[in-house]
């Protein structure tokens, strides 16, 4: 089964510095958390 998560926008992970909103959502065992950002590799200041 997949579930996606309804969380609202914001920075790209791992950026710091930025406000978010924190959401809960229970997992079962064993489940997986699957990421996602086009921001991991690209710098704001310079191009990759």
């Amino acid at each position: 089964m997949t579930t996606v998560l309804r969380v609202p926008p914001g920075a790209p992970i791992g950026v710091g510095g930025v406000d978010f909103e924190a959401v809960e959502q229970d997992a079962p065992v064993g489940a997986t958390l699957l990421l996602y950002t086009d921001g991991l590799v690209e710098s704001r200041l310079r191009h990759v």
